[in-house]
């Protein structure tokens, strides 16, 4: 019997997106060669402060955009 129901929730795929665009908590860490940057359970390190900074300030524009980019390794230049 088909109730018209979809069977997920559309709500909480609705919030997920609504909260994408929040910041997670960030903590920034001096250490002598540079800084410990954790961004809710991801964890890395910069070796400049003025990289540091112009990754926060992307982060905080857009969170959700600067997260993508991370996840697809588009955010640091980093040759694996």
């Amino acid at each position: 019997m088909d109730t018209g129901t979809p069977f997920f929730n559309t709500g909480a795929i609705e919030q997920r997106i609504a909260t994408i665009n929040r910041p997670h908590d960030v903590i920034i860490t001096a250490l002598d060669y540079g800084y410990r940057v954790k961004v809710g359970c991801k964890e890395f390190a910069m070796s400049s402060k003025e990289d540091l900074i112009s990754k926060l300030a992307m982060y905080l524009r857009d969170p959700g955009a600067t997260q993508k980019k991370y996840e697809l390794g588009e955010l640091f230049n980093i040759a694996l």
